[in-house]
């Protein structure tokens, strides 16, 4: 499923530990280093910047990363 926004934010803190280290695009700002949740802000959807931890409404348009969880 697509993360919510508190499992994404859990996945950017423990980015570089264990098998999740070195597996996140975490270049860029606009798409690259993206990745959507679940949550959905009016008509924009969620997303987290890898690079730096940022979280904020994106355009559906945009062609971020996604991630799935179990």
């Amino acid at each position: 499923k697509v993360p919510t926004q508190s499992q994404l934010d859990k996945m950017y803190r423990n980015k570089d530990k264990g098998a999740l280290k070195d597996t996140f695009n975490v270049t860029g700002s606009l798409s690259a280093g993206w990745y959507w949740s679940s949550r959905f802000y009016f008509s924009l959807g969620w997303a987290q910047r890898f690079s730096d931890g940022f979280q904020g409404g994106n355009g559906k348009n945009y062609d971020s990363s996604l991630r799935l969880v179990m």
